[in-house]
């Protein structure tokens, strides 16, 4: 669905942001959503112990920890492999609604992967900080690895916090169009451009993972793009064979059946006295 609120997708907290590639996972491989669960209970459980009056013992933290490292490194490993695949598709959907070739690209900021290369630097069709020398994605020795390494710096700092400062609950991802960062530098074009560009991809990768083919919900279509971007967005919707439901206040030529909603009602006629 691409509604007005998916602005915050762009302007709101990192937790939004990763819910959203979360949620877009959990659609392509079922058992993702228990590996986030599994996650996420372990980080309560940990925060819980670090916020007890007495200090935990040493032992008792990592129990904890080691249950974070692993599901925590499978997390960051497939959002990176999610956004390696939607950053291939992303330029294609841009230009289908623009017109234009233009570079856009996710940029994927981990909280412990090792910063070796420059922040919006192409890396073998990622955007991210990287290690040195490794193709594609990093593998999950890698990612424990560093998980580890970023923990022994902070572990004391963690039990002053009393809360966990290492994992995938603290990454970041951001869009950027042309090597600008869309957040505070994008106009509300080229961000309603971009955000209906993500969720094309997601689309594509859906259906590319599970075969399936989704239907598509677009609200608010005349507020969100202008003339030209939305003619430019229905050629495209034509040629395809998805299923798609438009609401919008204006008049949409094309093939497609309309339905006319006048003060909450159905109404047949389009012009509604």
């Amino acid at each position: 669905m691409f509604n007005p609120i998916d602005h915050e997708l762009v302007r709101e907290e990192p937790s939004i942001r990763r819910s959203y590639i979360d949620n877009a996972i959990c659609a392509e491989e079922e058992d993702y959503l228990e590996i986030i669960r599994k996650y996420q209970k372990a980080l309560r459980q940990k925060n819980a112990l670090l916020k007890e009056p007495e200090q935990p013992s040493e032992e008792e933290i990592l129990g904890y920890t080691e249950t974070l490292c692993h599901y925590g490194n499978e997390i960051t490993l497939r959002r990176l492999q999610w956004i390696k695949k939607a950053n291939k598709k992303l330029p294609f959907f841009m230009k289908k609604i623009t017109r234009r070739e233009e570079k856009i690209y996710i940029n994927y900021q981990s909280n412990y992967i090792k910063k070796t290369i420059e922040f919006n630097k192409e890396n073998n069709g990622l955007y991210i900080d990287h290690f040195p020398r490794q193709e594609g994605a990093p593998s999950l020795q890698l990612l424990e690895k560093a998980f580890w390494l970023k923990y022994s710096l902070l572990s004391e700092k963690e039990r002053r916090a009393k809360t966990t400062l290492v994992g995938p609950h603290r990454d970041e991802w951001q869009l950027f169009l042309d090597s600008r960062l869309l957040k505070g530098h994008g106009s509300q074009g080229e961000i309603r451009a971009a955000l209906l560009t993500l969720k094309l991809s997601e689309l594509a990768l859906y259906r590319e993972r599970t075969g399936r083919k989704p239907v598509f919900l677009l609200d608010d279509f005349s507020s969100e793009l202008d003339r030209e971007r939305r003619e430019f967005l229905l050629e495209y919707l034509l040629s395809t064979d998805l299923q798609v439901f438009i609401t919008t206040t204006e008049d949409i030529s094309g093939e497609g059946k309309s339905f006319f909603i006048h003060r909450g009602s159905y109404a047949k006629q389009h012009q509604c006295e």
